[in-house]
């Protein structure tokens, strides 16, 4: 059955200049996933985005790199370069050691306005020491570009980084609202 066009109406769009803050380009087919991705992704293009944010009049996007690409941010930058700096922004993963300021100030140029750092798609289990080290050596090293940094960790972690997180003289963004766990949908609600 066909769907109904989102932009059928004038009550179904976004004020203007709204912001979608999170999404994820992915194209299996040219970049293909890592082979130890944690999950396997459908295709999701600027094209098919464009056209998606278009219908709901979402003027501006955040893209953010996912975990299925680790460290290569090539198609993230494609994509941002496809929308404009007017129109997007990005958010990417590097590893601190390897990137130059150079390479980014070239991200920053195209767009590019923080680092994620990603602990919860990769179960990561680093001691409450060395991310900490890794919060401060990503925040140094994106300080320059005032970018925010991004962390995607599980919320019960967010207690034990409180006491070095104001510190670290930069933005902190709680990626997917510090991805709680939520309870348990009632399977009969007649047992109440």
């Amino acid at each position: 059955t066909a769907q109904p066009c989102l932009c059928s109406s004038n009550a179904t769009r976004l004020p203007e200049g709204s912001w979608d803050s999170h999404f994820h380009v992915i194209d299996p087919v040219r970049f293909p996933p890592l082979p130890d991705a944690a999950y396997k992704p459908g295709t999701h293009t600027v094209w098919e985005n464009s056209v998606f944010e278009h219908s709901i009049g979402c003027d501006h996007v955040v893209m953010v790199q996912p975990s299925i690409y680790g460290t290569d941010n090539t198609l993230l930058v494609e994509s941002l370069k496809a929308y404009g700096p007017e129109r997007a922004r990005g958010v990417v993963v590097f590893d601190v050691e390897n990137t130059t300021a150079a390479q980014l100030a070239e991200w920053n140029r195209v767009g590019v306005r923080g680092v994620r750092i990603n602990l919860q798609s990769i179960n990561a289990t680093e001691s409450v020491d060395e991310l900490e080290r890794t919060l401060k050596a990503h925040a140094e090293a994106v300080k320059p570009f005032d970018w925010v940094l991004q962390l995607y960790a599980p919320m019960e972690l967010i207690p034990s980084i409180e006491t070095f997180v104001p510190t670290l003289g930069v933005r902190i963004v709680f990626d997917h609202f510090g991805d709680p766990k939520m309870p348990q949908p009632i399977e009969d609600p007649q047992k109440l």
